[in-house]
């Protein structure tokens, strides 16, 4: 027994030393552990973390809905001459519009304007002179209580040129049913029926929504060998474009081009009326005539959109050519209108067939091709032109209207542009306020899309830009309006199709975990190993301890 326990000692002994022997392991665990927890996954969660800055997320899913049910944009009007008032608090109404009504006298001058000059013409141009200096915004509406204008007009509303409406009457109080009528005409409609819903931005504007529109004039001669056609179109845009795109410069910028194209054919096949030897293209190859011609037309580089205007001349062997409307009947105008792209008008040159026979007898008996020259007529282009962007732009292109004053060396009334830019306010607001909800449920359903320092500054920019539009569009102030909502409607663009949102679309969570499991599975089991034996030996440790 007792030469047994020295022998059981030793072997106690050396397995302890066995055991304690690698001490070093643990401080190789340890370090293992060490770079993993506090280099490695603080490392990777740092470069794998999806960059998000705060974004406003309330305003940019909430001001649509805002917009939608209480934007009201302000057109104040003045009753000026009138000895009531209507009923209600001054306040009407319609359709997203709201009219603010205001009475007060008329002035010495506007007094001698009304009742001494020779008709309703001068009345308007004297007071479009008037209007000039003043640039106000405010519609006007003055009692005329004339014996020889309520002859002419009868009882009624007549829009001016400018902001200046004419009540014409025998009575000075105001007739509700007249005054709504007008209330309709001034924000484009003709009834109630025709009034439209104000979220539904794109029926009221033809035009595509954009910072600026280029205008493009276009001359297709399809034969010049056998007929050439010039055209003066530095005077035509001079004397007639100009005018109107000044006006319009409220409402957009507008750059004016122009081109001749040679050899361009439209690609339809005119049938010749033997009854009347025109030559007839059906209404029904008029959608063909687009794509063909359309290739050819972009000779610049441009980001705006652009109104094709084409006037395509007959050729000889097709003249006269006439395009039949879908009761098969000719066209006044020899024209058709192409929504937001742009008008084509056929041109017949006088190309008549007995001239062009003995010509081309003598040129031929004198070894030279026939060829005739002619100069369009710009009064004639530029007419249907001027009639075709003003049906693009949201205008009705009659030349005269019931209730509205007949233009006189005018291309645009003042008032008719308040309306094209009340729409756009429209139109800029609801569309802005769209893309940043578009954009607020989009990061809010991918949390894998980055959000980076430039995109929340634009959309901080554009609810900002937004809620100051939003002021000024209730209060009537359509210049600031539009100028703040045009800002922001480029903010919202910017920030809803920056690159960057597209960054780390295609890494969806079973890709991650594709690439992230064969990439820590080999690394994390001999951290979790080490860990075992780190908590082992401390576990022994404390045990130790306990038996001291």
């Amino acid at each position: 027994m007792g030469d047994q326990d020295p022998g059981e000692s030793s072997s106690s002994a050396n397995t302890t030393e066995v055991e304690e022997a690698p001490s070093w392991t643990r401080w190789t665990a340890s370090s293992y552990a060490v770079v993993m927890l506090l280099l490695g996954i603080p490392l990777w969660w740092k470069t794998t973390t999806v960059q998000r800055v705060p974004l406003p997320y309330y305003d940019m899913l909430t001001l649509h809905n805002q917009f939608q049910n209480e934007l009201l944009i302000g057109i104040p009007i003045q009753f000026k001459g009138f000895s009531g008032v209507l009923e209600g608090d001054g306040y009407q109404n319609v359709s997203g519009y709201s009219f603010k009504f205001t009475y007060s006298v008329m002035s010495a001058t506007e007094m001698d304007l009304v009742y001494k000059s020779t008709d309703l013409y001068h009345i308007d141009r004297q007071m479009c002179a008037m209007e000039s200096q003043t640039h106000n915004e405010l519609l006007k509406i003055y009692y005329v209580g004339r014996a020889d204008l309520l002859k002419e007009y009868g009882q009624q509303v007549i829009l001016g040129n400018c902001r200046s409406i004419y009540y014409i009457g025998n009575k000075s109080q105001i007739d509700r049913k007249r005054i709504d009528k007008l209330l309709l005409k001034l924000i484009g409609a003709t009834s109630e029926l025709q009034v439209q819903d104000s979220s539904n931005v794109k029926d009221s504007l033809q035009l595509p929504l954009s910072a600026g529109y280029d205008i493009l004039l276009s001359l297709l001669v399809p034969e010049p060998e056998t007929l050439e056609s010039t055209w003066e179109i530095q005077r035509g845009v001079k004397d007639y474009l100009d005018p109107m795109v000044k006006k319009l410069s409220r409402f957009a910028e507008f750059t004016v081009r122009s081109q001749v194209l040679y050899y361009v054919k439209l690609n339809v096949m005119p049938r010749l009326n033997p009854r009347t030897g025109i030559y007839e293209i059906p209404n029904e190859q008029l959608p063909l005539v687009i794509n063909p011609v359309e290739s050819k037309l972009s000779s610049f580089v441009s980001q705006n959109p652009a109104l094709n205007f084409l006037t395509y001349t007959a050729p000889c062997d097709k003249y006269p050519l006439q395009i039949l409307d879908d009761t098969g009947s000719g066209l006044v105008t020899n024209a058709f209108l192409v929504p937001q792209w742009g008008g084509i008008f056929i041109y017949n040159a006088p190309c008549p067939q007995g001239q062009k026979n003995e010509s081309l007898a003598s040129q031929e008996s004198e070894g030279n091709e026939w060829n005739a020259k002619h100069e369009v007529s710009m009064e004639q282009v530029m007419a249907v032109v001027l009639n075709q962007f003003r049906s693009l732009i949201g205008l009705s292109d009659k030349t005269k209207e019931d209730g509205v004053l007949d233009f006189r060396g005018s291309t645009l009334r003042d008032w008719e542009v308040d309306l094209l830019v009340r729409r756009r306010l429209r139109s800029l607001l609801f569309t802005s306020a769209n893309t940043l909800q578009s954009l607020g449920n989009l990061l809010d359903q991918i949390t894998n899309i980055v959000v980076t320092e430039k995109v929340g500054w634009e959309v901080e920019k554009s609810v900002q830009l937004l809620k100051e539009a939003y002021e000024y569009a209730s209060k009537g102030n359509l210049a600031d309006g539009q100028a703040y909502a045009l800002e922001a409607f480029k903010s919202s663009e910017i920030a809803f199709h920056h690159p960057t949102n597209l960054a780390q679309l295609y890494f969806p969570d079973d890709q991650k975990y594709a690439i992230y499991i064969p990439l820590f599975l080999p690394v994390g089991i001999p951290v979790l190993l080490s860990l075992r034996i780190i908590f082992a030996a401390m576990k022994k440790g404390s045990n130790k301890v306990k038996a001291d």
